[in-house]
């Protein structure tokens, strides 16, 4: 899944794939990218622990109108955090062009693929739905481009982080 975070006044794409509390991640800011895995796990309400590069950290989370309070080591920091499925023109604008991998949220079943391969798409077009706990998810493109793959088959039952879609 890809998020756009708002932090400090600099944009970052955040590629997280979720396998339980086990993750890998893949933070891009300009040049500068970061990938790794991370694990994390929820002490409390609002209380997260999480395992980053060979380090505990204890982070405390609160929303704060439409931002996250952040806590962490002593430190607290305002976030913005959006998924662009949710803020397709925050999305197209922030993440530039690139390869964007759209992955299932959840576990489902792949009920409608709306796109061919190759086929030029839109930000905020729908691209696959998919059923999760009896609800219809409409996956859709967060950046104008190019499907480059679509690993997506109607009627086939997917794992949460499954590869649905790549777009360039």
């Amino acid at each position: 899944m890809t998020f756009r975070i708002e932090l400090d006044g600099r944009s970052y794409r955040l590629d997280l794939q979720s396998n339980g509390t086990h993750s890998t991640y893949s933070l891009h800011a300009g040049e500068q990218d970061i990938a790794g895995n991370v694990s994390f796990a929820r002490i409390s309400p609002g209380v997260y622990s999480i395992f980053l590069r060979d380090r505990s950290h204890t982070i405390h989370v609160a929303k704060a109108g439409e931002q996250l309070e952040v806590w962490a080591d002593g430190k607290r920091r305002t976030i913005s955090v959006v998924d662009p499925r949710d803020d397709v023109e925050g999305a197209g604008a922030s993440a530039g062009s690139g390869r964007f991998e759209l992955r299932t949220p959840m576990p489902g079943k792949i009920i409608k693929v709306l796109v061919e391969l190759h086929a030029r798409v839109h930000a905020g077009q729908g691209l696959v739905i998919v059923e999760a706990m009896k609800m219809q998810n409409e996956i859709k493109s967060p950046t104008d481009g190019v499907v480059s793959r679509l690993s997506a088959t109607e009627g086939a039952t997917v794992g949460a982080g499954a590869l649905l879609v790549t777009v360039e």
